[in-house]
């Protein structure tokens, strides 16, 4: 084979060097420069994407590995990584038994001029509390543990002092049977409650607060008193 020719990769006939398509077996010709070449680059291109996600993978493992060794050292659970980008309301509990928790969520409220709220737009006066107006929804426990996602278009929500159970508990104040009812939001915890069991119930210490999504609380005081029946 002089400098004018070449062999076809795919049938090994003698063409000319210039050919792209073999005319012995009609196959296109890899140009071997070319091809060197293109794998080359092939190799550089595979090797930048792969180094890419060893990176990725790295960033990621820190920083899961980061908020698990501060909740570890910390002896909390103020950050979930699993719950970024979610609002959740979490319950808890070693103790096996079926029962629920109440919320209220409120959407679409329109405040007034100065930003505050009326007290008509959360509350009613009761007989000897007061009641909640908003949407009321009954979050089921089973087997001592219960996860609820809170609607994205929720403005407010409350959780009702009192969770209920189906079994009836003996208060003792040196029991450990306890219950946790826990808020997050975009995976930071921002209110949680650590109650024993008692009766067929259990007190949830943030309940009747006011929380929008972000997690900040609104002060019932700040609140206005259109209807003069609260205080």
């Amino acid at each position: 084979m002089d400098n004018t020719t070449k062999f076809c990769s795919n049938c090994g006939k003698s063409i000319d060097k210039n050919a792209e398509i073999c005319p012995k077996c009609g196959v296109r010709v890899i140009n071997s420069n070319n091809n060197h070449l293109n794998i080359f680059k092939d190799f550089l291109v595979n090797y930048n994407t792969k180094r890419i996600i060893v990176i990725i993978l790295i960033i990621i493992l820190l920083i899961f590995g980061g908020i698990f060794a501060f909740n570890k050292i910390t002896n909390t659970t103020t950050i979930d990584p699993l719950l970024i980008g979610k609002s959740q309301l979490k319950v808890d509990s070693e103790t096996l038994f079926n029962g629920s928790i109440t919320i209220y969520t409120y959407s679409n409220l329109k405040s007034n001029s100065n930003g505050s709220y009326n007290w008509s737009q959360f509350f009613e006066p009761g007989f000897l509390w007061r009641d909640y107006v908003g949407s009321k929804i009954d979050i089921p426990i089973v087997n001592g543990k219960a996860t609820y996602d809170l609607p994205s278009n929720t403005q407010f929500f409350i959780v009702y002092d009192y969770g209920h159970t189906n079994k009836i508990f003996n208060y003792n104040p040196n029991d450990t049977v306890t219950i946790t009812v826990s808020f997050y939001s975009n995976g930071v915890l921002k209110a949680q409650s650590i109650s024993e069991l008692y009766s067929d119930q259990f007190d949830i210490s943030f309940g009747g607060d006011i929380y929008n999504l972000n997690g900040e609380l609104f002060n019932d005081n700040d609140l206005v008193d259109d209807t003069n029946k609260f205080k």
